[in-house]
């Protein structure tokens, strides 16, 4: 970690003599760690008692990975560093949940007390933690198999795109062990969410293309109304090609096919358009996910018909409220070049249906 923090650090020379190699200044620690198929040993069992030690090694991990920033001069006051990168299902066999992993991060039981005795030592709990200097928390809120409905209910410990309280209340408590700072354990990075479709999947395997693309703007509403979600990245641009014989046991989230035809879901997350119905009237979010777009207009249809037009936010992005009205919705932004890009055609959708604040 402290040979690629030098590395890109702004003022390593080229080895081609073509001067200096840029600075990378976002960094995240491991990838889904709660996970044995990514760290293991994970849990392990005795009896009806489960000890995750996979967070135990990643809490050492993340330490060294801390201080070998710091030496190779990244730190989060000038570079974005997260922690985390958990999987947010868990529970079954080795694979700890959220609750679980962070926890045991943290040396602390499921109610948020500090561990003691056998409990600590199990897990390398001795004398105070060490402050973990970092600018968030990267996560994978995921549903269950990537095509299982955003809403939907989760087990104890599981933290999936309806449950943000959730997975807040459980960074609280490395807050009050001292290991996490209040703004870190606030601030928080979905680095990788998808939609399976089918096809390419398996029937059963995935949603139908036009529900693929609704239900990606729908995570991207869900986010953009959290003042805790700070970055989403979409996983992937492509489905997967090649890695197995079939399209069953791939994870098939792209916005494209393997072959590179466009998805109705990469126009969906190019212009982004979710409608809610909040009985009396409607809540209206979109914009334009490309780069320098802001104070750029936007126009909003109903029926084919042009309502509304919209300045796009400094991040390329709006959020408005309408007067309640039926039929179906679609935005228009027209680019510098005269190319003209749609949303996907919407319906507005109950609030009940729309978001969760789940427990």
């Amino acid at each position: 970690m402290k040979a690629i923090g030098t590395r890109y650090n702004g003022s390593y020379p080229a080895e081609d003599g073509s001067g200096v190699l840029p600075r990378v200044s976002i960094w995240s620690i491991w990838n889904e760690p709660n996970l044995p198929s990514w760290l293991s040993p994970a849990i392990e069992k005795k009896g009806k008692t489960r000890t995750d030690v996979g967070a135990m090694v990643y809490r050492n991990l993340a330490y060294a990975a801390l201080g070998a920033f710091k030496a190779s001069g990244h730190t989060a006051g000038k570079d974005t560093i997260l922690l985390g990168e958990t999987s947010p299902i868990g529970g079954a066999g080795a694979n700890g949940t959220d609750s679980e992993f962070y926890h045991a991060v943290f040396c602390e039981d499921s109610r948020g007390h500090r561990l003691h005795g056998k409990a600590a030592k199990a897990l390398g709990c001795k004398g105070k933690l060490k402050h973990m200097s970092v600018s968030g928390i990267a996560h994978h809120p995921y549903t269950r198999g990537a095509f299982s409905s955003l809403l939907g209910h989760q087990k104890a410990g599981n933290a999936t795109i309806a449950y943000i309280p959730r997975l807040l209340r459980i960074l609280k408590d490395g807050v009050r062990a001292h290991v996490l700072s209040r703004g870190a354990a606030s601030k928080l990075y979905w680095t990788e969410f998808g939609v399976a479709s089918s096809p390419p999947s398996s029937s059963g395997k995935g949603v139908s293309l036009a529900t693929q693309a609704e239900w990606i703007n729908q995570f991207q509403y869900i986010s953009y109304v959290s003042r805790n979600v700070q970055e989403i990245v979409q996983f992937q641009l492509d489905d997967d090609a090649g890695l197995v014989t079939s399209a069953k046991t791939t994870f098939q989230t792209g916005l494209r096919f393997a072959s590179t035809a466009q998805k109705p879901a990469f126009g969906a997350y190019r212009v982004p358009l979710y409608v809610v119905d909040n009985g009396s009237s409607l809540t209206v979010w979109g914009g334009v996910h490309a780069f320098n777009v802001g104070g750029q207009q936007v126009q909003l249809l109903n029926g084919g018909n042009v309502v509304k037009t919209i300045a796009l936010g400094h991040n390329g992005y709006f959020l408005t409220k309408l007067p309640k009205r039926g039929g179906t919705w679609q935005l228009k932004w027209t680019r510098s070049d005269g190319t003209v890009f749609t949303s996907r055609t919407a319906k507005a959708v109950k609030k009940s249906k729309a978001i969760a604040s789940r427990h």
